[in-house]
C-alpha cells in the first residue's frame, strides 16, 4: 500500500496557472490543466477556449505539451474586457486632465525680481489668473512671462486645454521661486 502511494505520487505533477497551484498527471497537455483549472473554480468550461500563454506572453496550443513546474496564464475574455476598460478609462482620465486646472505657488522672495514665466507648450487654449487680480488667456505656444508689483507669494492657476508645461529639457528660468 505504501508502495502503491509512491507510485502513485510520482504519476502527478505540479504546473501553474494564473500562479495558481495545479495538480495534474504526467503527460497532461494545456488543455487539461484548462479544464483543471476552471473544475478547481467550480466554473464550466467556456466553449470558446481561453488562451493559454507563458510567461513570456506567448500563445500555447491546447494540445501543447507540460512538464513538472510549467507556469500558464490563461486570457479570458472577461480579462481582455477589463483591460479595454481600464484602458478607456486612462485615456478618459488623460483627456480630463488635459482640460483640468494646474495650480502653482510662485514666492517671489526667493529670487531676485517679480518676473515669473509660465512655458505653455503643445496644443495651448487657457485662461492663467496669476493670482493678483490679473488673468490673460493664451492659445499660442511659448513663454507667458508676468510680473508683479511687488514680492511675495502668489498662487497661479491655469484651465483649459494644454498639452504640454516645459520645451523638452529647456530650463525654466524660475525654476528657484
Amino acid at each position: 500500500m505504501h508502495l502503491g502511494g509512491w507510485l502513485l505520487l510520482l504519476n502527478y505533477m505540479k504546473v501553474f496557472v494564473n500562479n495558481e497551484e495545479i495538480t495534474i498527471h504526467h503527460g497532461a497537455r494545456v488543455l487539461d490543466v484548462i479544464r483543471a483549472y476552471y473544475a478547481q473554480h467550480n466554473k464550466k468550461l467556456p466553449c470558446k477556449l481561453p488562451i493559454a500563454c507563458d510567461a513570456y506572453g506567448n500563445s500555447i496550443a491546447p494540445d501543447g505539451e507540460l512538464s513538472e513546474g510549467n507556469h500558464l496564464y490563461i486570457k479570458t475574455k472577461k480579462g481582455i474586457m477589463k483591460k479595454q476598460i481600464l484602458f478607456i478609462l486612462a485615456a478618459l482620465m488623460l483627456s480630463w486632465s488635459a482640460n483640468a486646472q494646474m495650480v502653482l505657488e510662485f514666492n517671489t522672495n526667493l529670487s531676485d525680481g517679480t518676473t515669473i514665466t509660465l512655458p505653455l507648450y503643445g496644443t495651448v487654449n487657457v485662461s492663467v489668473n496669476w493670482g493678483d487680480k490679473t488673468s490673460n488667456a493664451y492659445t499660442a505656444e511659448g513663454n507667458q512671462e508676468h510680473t508683479y508689483a511687488s514680492e511675495g507669494t502668489y498662487i497661479v492657476s491655469i484651465s483649459g486645454a494644454l498639452t504640454q508645461f516645459g520645451k523638452g529639457k529647456e530650463t525654466v528660468t524660475n525654476i528657484d521661486k
